[in-house]
């Protein structure tokens, strides 16, 4: 479930960042939700620790930062071939 469907104040679709990027929008935007790691985690069905490696932009946790950035924001990451972001169009 989405939580919010609100774009970023400094991102919009178009935009291609790095995963050390996305990591820290993810993570302001967790905490814009007053959301917890834990709390965050929980919703996505994963363990705490994936969270955290995924705001911390490790690229062993993509999937999980992909969904933390579509979880918090109107937006997706499309992947191919620059971490760029896309407007999300679901109702998730």
């Amino acid at each position: 479930t989405r939580v919010s469907v609100v774009v970023s104040r400094d991102y919009s679709a178009g935009d291609c960042l790095s995963l050390m990027e996305l990591g820290k929008l993810a993570r302001r935007e967790r905490k814009r939700h007053d959301e917890s790691q834990e709390k965050a985690a929980a919703e996505l069905n994963l363990e705490q620790p994936n969270v955290s490696r995924a705001e911390n932009g490790h690229s062993e946790a993509r999937e999980t930062l992909f969904r933390l950035i579509t979880r918090y924001t109107d937006l997706e990451v499309d992947d191919a071939p620059h971490y760029c972001l896309t407007k999300n169009n679901s109702d998730q």
